[in-house]
C-alpha cells in the first residue's frame, strides 16, 4: 500500500468508528474508546491532528 492509501484506510476506519460510538449512544464501551484513541494516535503519525483532539485521548 502507498502512503496515500494507508491514510485513507486510516481516515475510513475512524470515520467507522465514530459512527459506531455515535449508533452505540450513552452506552460505555472502553474496547470501542481504546480503538478509536489507536486511530487517532495512528493519524497524528502522518501528522493529521484531529482538532479539538477529544479529551478521552489523554485519560
Amino acid at each position: 500500500m502507498t502512503r496515500e492509501e494507508v491514510i485513507n484506510a486510516t481516515i475510513d476506519t475512524y470515520m467507522n468508528l465514530q459512527r459506531i460510538k455515535k449508533a452505540n449512544g450513552d452506552h460505555d464501551n472502553p474496547e470501542l474508546d481504546y480503538q478509536i484513541k489507536g486511530v487517532i494516535f495512528k493519524l497524528a503519525s502522518f501528522y493529521f491532528i484531529l482538532n479539538p483532539i477529544p479529551h478521552t485521548v489523554w485519560i
